[in-house]
């Protein structure tokens, strides 16, 4: 399969909880159009459609937040691996890249996007059992790599019941934003962001707005960033 986020996109009249999985990737997606291919077999890559409430836009930028803190519970409790969030959706374990680069190593992500039928679907890819040789980078690991238990049906089983609950708490108005904060390796680092448009933010990752996006401490000032590529740095 080239996508499963392209796949369930296809399907104009998917049901939520709609979820689509691949044994393999040929063209999968990831945030500001990159594009990745995976080893078969060797991970959970998968994509899930759910139609939250949309009538608050300043939140949806909550979502991606949302789906990231849900696979890093799972990666934490039922892999035993000691995952984090990396802003935004980025899924980490602290520590160096195994050539002794600064880390964190990236264990999976997170693609959100909404659909034309107003829709959202979460696309998820987590390495599970992909070896050392197999994985792009000396900053990635694997499930397997970090010795926890690269159990895939488990993991697909209990990401879904999670983002019933915590969508179910969104719906309500009751989500716990620190159930990401509490977790998420940025806040309090110095950090890089590469924006968009090619600038380069440097500062202090102060913590997340109300609607999701990073505060970054610079220059007497504090921006808002709602994307980007975050390097977590020494200044």
């Amino acid at each position: 399969m080239d996508s499963t986020n392209s796949a369930l996109a296809a399907m104009p009249h998917a049901v939520t909880g709609t979820c689509i999985v691949a044994e393999q990737q040929t063209a999968g997606r990831g945030r500001l159009d990159r594009v990745w291919d995976s080893p078969p077999g060797s991970g959970v890559w998968m994509s899930v459609l759910v139609r939250p409430d949309l009538t608050r836009p300043a939140m949806w930028g909550w979502l991606p937040l949302l789906a990231a803190v849900t696979a890093r519970q799972v990666l934490t409790d039922v892999c035993g691996v000691p995952a984090w969030v990396k802003w935004p959706n980025d899924l980490v374990i602290d520590g160096p890249g195994r050539n002794g680069d600064p880390g964190p190593r990236k264990i999976g992500g997170i693609l959100t996007e909404v659909t034309a039928q107003n829709a959202v679907i979460f696309g998820l890819g987590i390495n599970m059992s992909t070896s050392i040789d197999q994985l792009p980078t000396d900053q990635a690991t694997s499930v397997a790599v970090e010795g926890g238990k690269a159990d895939r049906e488990v993991v697909i089983a209990e990401i879904l019941l999670g983002l019933e609950r915590a969508l179910a708490h969104f719906d309500a108005g009751t989500w716990p934003v620190e159930q990401y904060t509490d977790h998420c390796l940025t806040i309090g680092r110095n950090v890089r962001v590469m924006l968009p448009g090619g600038q380069c933010l440097q500062g202090s990752a102060r913590g997340i707005s109300r609607t999701g996006q990073l505060l970054v401490a610079h220059d007497a000032q504090i921006t808002e960033v709602a994307a980007g590529d975050v390097i977590h740095a020494t200044i």
